[in-house]
């Protein structure tokens, strides 16, 4: 199926990745788009693709991008044109499937099944589409009736039969598309040529008069420049000092009063059992978290110069003890490496006699096998022989022993037809008695029902049961079931009432410790607000001590 697919794309994932990257790049430097005939097969293959191939809970949008390279689609235009139609194919499905299934159960005969795809995207853009595509764009009939390359099949033209309808006077109106519009680019700016005449000018007479400025106050007649305010006398400081104290009164900052804390309730929440041990066990939680930090606080503050001594010291023993074993492994080395040496002579020297003595053992070996494969062969045919004289035997004890045992079945039968002679003579008596037995039960209970029967409560039924008992046993057997029963039934009570009180005495001691380590909760907290408003109050001072120096500070500035 891949070699017959329009497509050439790997099965390998990595190949196929990289065949769509070089299509990819090859369509990218073409730079075109495709054309209507060529966006509808990329839609007809991508749609078939997503139906087939999609995993669960996949995008369409998701999809699109990891398959569309896969098609050569690499325009922007045609991507985004894909997608919409994918996407709009997914969300109108049953729409698209009941136009497509009608058309085709109408016109079984003209459509071919191979094209439904075709005709699914089709249907979405005529019915979805339309407005946005125009009949310009879309050219549905041109590509429905388009007369078929093969000449196999040429569809009848289609004849319109009008409706009986009365006629109207309204008019459709036409909608005419707007012309595109044209972009006109406006002129280039002229070339700058330099100053005109007239601000040449102008320029000559400003520095002309920058000159003639600069030569008047150079003159020493005109230098320095001389004041008669500041020669006449002036209450200015005065007046200065009277509007600074006057801003500052007005300026002032003024300390917020707060209002004093809400006071705490005083009242008495009752709580359940659950509330206390929950809160008590929170407090115990705390209780040893408190003594686990000071304990690794102990541990931290101990003195550790010992400890170094005895780290710098084992350092020392463990650099003697490397370099004696560096020593000793380079002595060992070279004392290892002789001993090879003496070894491999050594090794070679008793293989070579080891060898010699193998292929002795093997000569001597192959002589004594020989000499047993002839043993073998006379012991074989000794037993064989033996063999036929023992079978020969065997056959003639089995013809006594057929003969003894056919003797002994006679016999078993002979006595048999005795024995069965003798169990019928038996049976037939013991029926006999059976009879006068049932005659004389028949008889007994012919005379039982003229008699009345007495109650007994002190004897029992005579069922045959196990355990069975008279009236009086069974009552007796109540009255102390029941008397068992009042007593479990108290000592269950007992047992009930000393958990009870247990229980309540556990749970008076538990709320005393809580209720102690509210008070201390309480005495942390209150001391924790007095510590935070006096830090408020403090930087409250801070703050307006930053103000008012601020506020000086501003007023020097202005004065």
């Amino acid at each position: 199926m891949w070699r017959k697919s329009t497509i050439k794309v790997s099965p390998c994932d990595i190949c196929a990745s990289n065949d769509a990257a070089v299509r990819a790049k090859h369509w990218r430097a073409k730079g075109r788009s495709f054309s209507p005939w060529e966006l509808l097969e990329a839609c007809k293959k991508v749609i078939g693709s997503y139906d087939r191939r999609a995993a669960p809970g996949e995008t369409p949008d998701a999809y699109a991008d990891v398959f569309l390279p896969l098609y050569n689609v690499v325009h922007p235009y045609d991507i985004i044109f894909v997608k919409q139609v994918l996407f709009g194919y997914c969300r109108y499905r049953r729409l698209v499937d009941l136009v497509v299934k009608r058309m085709y159960s109408v016109k079984s005969d003209v459509v071919s099944p191979e094209d439904m795809l075709l005709y699914k995207v089709l249907a979405y853009l005529a019915i979805i589409r339309l407005d946005e595509l125009g009949w310009r764009e879309f050219k549905l009939a041109e590509i429905v009736y388009a007369p078929d390359p093969t000449s196999r099949y040429i569809p009848p033209p289609t004849s319109v039969i009008p409706f009986n309808l009365s006629v109207s006077n309204y008019t459709h109106p036409t909608q005419e598309e707007p012309e595109p519009f044209v972009y006109k680019a406006k002129p280039a700016p002229d070339w700058d040529r330099g100053r005109t005449l007239e601000v040449k000018r102008i320029s000559a007479v400003f520095k002309l008069n920058r000159k003639l400025l600069k030569e008047k106050y150079s003159d020493p007649r005109y230098q320095p420049f001389r004041l008669r305010t500041l020669e006449r006398p002036t209450n200015l400081e005065t007046i200065r000092e009277e509007v600074e104290a006057k801003l500052a009164a007005e300026n002032e900052y003024i300390v917020t009063k707060r209002l004093p804390p809400l006071k705490m309730p005083e009242i008495e929440v009752k709580l359940t059992a659950a509330t206390v041990l929950r809160e008590h066990s929170r407090f115990q939680k705390q209780i040893a978290s408190d003594k686990q930090k000071i304990e690794n606080l102990e541990l931290e503050l101990r003195d550790s110069s010992h400890l170094k001594i005895y780290e710098e010291e084992l350092r020392v023993q463990d650099e003697i003890e490397r370099a004696l074993d560096i020593e000793f492994k380079r002595a060992t080395v070279n004392a290892s490496d002789q001993a090879a040496r003496d070894a491999k002579k050594k090794h070679l020297c008793m293989n070579w006699a080891a060898a010699s003595i193998v292929k002795e053992e093997k000569e001597k070996t192959h002589q004594e096998f020989e000499s047993l494969l002839k043993n073998i062969h006379f012991a074989n045919r000794f037993r064989h022989h033996l063999i036929k004289e023992e079978a020969k035997e065997v056959k003639v004890v089995k013809n006594k022993m057929w003969n003894a045992n056919k003797e002994k079945v006679r016999e078993m039968n002979a006595e048999s037809e005795d024995r069965l002679a003798i169990h019928a003579l038996e049976n037939a008596r013991e029926f006999q008695c059976k009879q006068e037995l049932v005659r004389q039960l028949h008889f007994l209970e012919k005379e039982s029902c003229y008699r009345i029967p007495k109650f007994d409560i002190y004897s029992t039924g005579n069922h045959g049961c196990l355990d069975e008992m008279s009236i009086a046993q069974l009552r007796e057997a109540l009255f102390q079931a029941k008397e068992w029963g009042k007593q479990e039934e108290e000592r269950k009570r007992q047992d009930v009432r000393a958990m009870q009180e247990k229980r309540q005495k556990l749970l008076i001691d538990t709320s005393r410790v809580v209720t102690r380590m509210r008070q201390i909760s309480r005495a942390q907290y209150l001391t924790k607000k007095m510590h935070e408003k006096d830090k408020e109050v403090k930087l409250d001072m801070q703050y307006l001590h930053e103000d008012m120096q601020h506020h000086r500070y501003a007023q020097q500035s202005h004065t």
